[in-house]
């Protein structure tokens, strides 16, 4: 539909026309008029004007333009009126795919030559490399001067170019789930993953399982699912299937989690299979075109409970293990905080000689600590590895499912586990407890947990009482310090002697959005900090700062800032912080929280 105006124009017209004049009457006027598109070239992502203008006008009250593009390569992004023409201008631009019409019509002729409208495209991010043709032509019937004659349009075509690198060729819209392994009377969890994502609005997919070997306990949504959108699921109705449905209120575009099974495993040693199908006419996309899934399956290897070895081998069937029985040790370190800040705790693995898997419960007093999220260390490197909270019927008490893709044998940071600090002032404790692992080749590993202590203290109180000696008998401030926690600045500590020390730490920056900006650019921008001497920003190709890393210094009166000569077709991640300078030394201010975006 074109609207009220269109059709408050079409209307006057015809009643002009029916009034005064017999449609036998109108004759084609003869016209060397031209009308003639602009070609332009842009990357991939950003959004072209492509100006249309008129040549040898002979005058001309009313027109309609058809426009014709590659939705492989556009999206339309709507049409602006030139500054020759008065009169109801208006288009149909997006209600159909790869076609729409621009239309105009005055109360006299329009003489003039000139610009009569901007076509606006959109690159699409998939958008093949090389040009594409924008045709133009006219509705004969339609475009007539003020004595309703007939004009003649010569209607010339323009091309697009894409430019950037040629993309690597890629499965759209697959849906997939990894192996794994599962013991006889534990939970188990299997993310489901999105990749090669074209974009999709709902879906309806269809659920398979062996129910004399998992029961289904719930299916809870991914991150890629907006939070305001419609998410529903029949588990339970029906044993061994059910189905998963979908809605939102505009494409999601994103690779990522679409949801998650939790399964109680109540069979015995053996190989089960989940199974995955989509309903064709329930799966569509924001222009509520159906959209293809490739769906898969994935193969559980069940082993029971105590069992120690996969399967023995043919020519040793009864042969045991050899060797001792992996271990590894998990802990964090005991830090200070204040009360209202955010605090980010590394569980640390050490002595590990192989692991694979792990679940284990995490508590802490819901009074002083509140769990907010967690996320991979950097020995889960790869997106098919994952690790998972959930909560349970106590308060303050929390699940943690980790799985890697291949066995770690490293010692480092397994995930984070981020609290906000409720408490007032006191000592409280994150307890690391029951935990169940194996390696590799499903033997079971012994994990030894190690629990920590939080101080919490009072900023203002501390401000009041700067003086305050420690308690000698409190073992808290001889703990290790984590690194991701501001330590409290205590005036008079020894340490504050030296120069460095004497410059107080900046406090930690707030990215406000992270976006692309145009052709393998990106524009962060963040939240203003006072007394400091400028920021640093920081950019690679992981979220571990190893890949293609890149610093770059601004200063202190910059909220945003444009990075340039990305690589295409890369997801970038970022990081922001505060320094501050003072006799030559320079002290910085912790990361804020990494954001990430791809680059096209």
């Amino acid at each position: 539909m074109f609207g009220k105006k269109y059709i408050a124009g079409v209307l006057a017209v015809c009643i002009v026309i029916s009034g005064l004049y017999d449609p036998a009457k109108l004759v084609k006027a003869e016209s060397g008029a031209k009308v003639i598109a602009e070609s332009v070239e842009a990357e991939r992502g950003e959004t072209v004007t492509i100006p249309v203008s008129i040549e040898k006008n002979p005058g001309v009250m009313g027109f309609v333009i058809n426009v014709e593009y590659d939705s492989n390569y556009l999206e339309p992004a709507g049409v602006e009126k030139g500054a020759i023409l008065n009169g109801t201008f208006d288009d149909n631009s997006g209600q159909n795919e790869r076609f729409f019409e621009v239309l105009w019509s005055g109360t006299s002729d329009m003489n003039e030559n000139g610009k009569i409208f901007d076509l606006k495209f959109r690159i699409k991010d998939r958008a093949p490399k090389g040009s594409t043709i924008v045709k133009l032509s006219y509705n004969e019937a339609d475009t007539f001067n003020e004595s309703y004659q007939k004009i003649v349009l010569a209607c010339n075509d323009c091309s697009i170019t894409v430019l950037g690198e040629e993309l690597e060729e890629k499965e759209s819209n697959v849906v997939h789930m990894d192996d794994g392994f599962a013991v006889s009377g534990k939970k188990l969890q299997v993310p489901v993953m999105l990749t090669g994502n074209t974009g999709i609005m709902g879906f309806v997919i269809n659920v398979k399982y062996n129910a004399n070997i998992l029961k289904i306990v719930s299916v809870d949504a991914g991150k890629l699912l907006p939070n305001n959108s419609t998410f529903d699921h029949t588990a339970g109705a029906e044993d061994g299937e059910f189905r998963v449905l979908w809605a939102g209120n505009e494409n999601i575009k994103d690779d990522g989690c679409l949801f998650s099974f939790n399964f109680e495993v109540i069979g015995t040693a053996g190989d089960t299979e989940i199974e995955l199908a989509y309903n064709k006419k329930d799966t569509f996309n924001e222009k509520y075109q159906e959209i293809a899934l490739s769906c898969g399956s994935c193969s559980i290897r069940i082993k029971e409970e105590g069992s120690t070895e996969e399967n023995p081998t043919e020519e040793n069937p009864s042969e045991e293990p050899t060797g001792e029985q992996k271990k590894c040790t998990l802990s964090m370190d005991s830090v200070t905080v204040y009360t209202g800040e955010s605090v980010r705790m590394p569980v640390k693995a050490s002595g590990n000689e192989g692991i694979m898997y792990f679940d284990m419960t995490i508590r802490c007093d819901p009074k002083m600590l509140k769990i907010v999220s967690v996320d991979a260390g950097e020995l889960l490197s790869d997106e098919y590895s994952y690790v998972s909270i959930s909560e349970t019927e106590e308060e303050g008490v929390f699940c943690i499912s980790w799985n890697a893709c291949e066995e770690v044998k490293k010692d480092g940071c397994l995930f984070y586990l981020n609290f906000e600090v409720l408490g007032s002032e006191g000592n409280t404790q994150i307890v690391l407890e029951s935990p169940y692992g194996w390696d590799e080749q499903c033997q079971n590993v012994t994990l030894n947990c190690r629990s920590c202590v939080v101080s919490i203290k009072d900023k203002q109180s501390e401000v009041q009482n700067p003086q305050e000696p420690q308690n000698p008998q409190n073992p808290i401030p001889s703990q290790p310090q984590n690194p991701n926690v501001q330590q409290p600045n205590i005036p008079g500590n020894r340490q504050e002697q030296n120069t460095e020390n004497k410059i107080q730490k900046p406090a930690r920056v707030k990215i406000r959005s992270l976006k692309k900006k145009g052709a393998n650019k990106l524009q962060v921008k963040w939240k203003k900090i006072k007394n400091i001497s400028g920021y640093q920003i920081q950019y690679a190709l992981n979220k571990k700062f190893t890949r293609g890393k890149k610093n770059k210094n601004v200063g202190k009166t910059k909220t945003s800032y444009v990075i340039k000569k990305l690589q295409s077709e890369k997801k970038y991640f970022v990081r922001i912080r505060a320094y501050k300078k003072s006799g030559g030394v320079k002290k910085y201010g912790k990361w804020s929280v990494v954001k990430n975006c791809r680059v096209y």
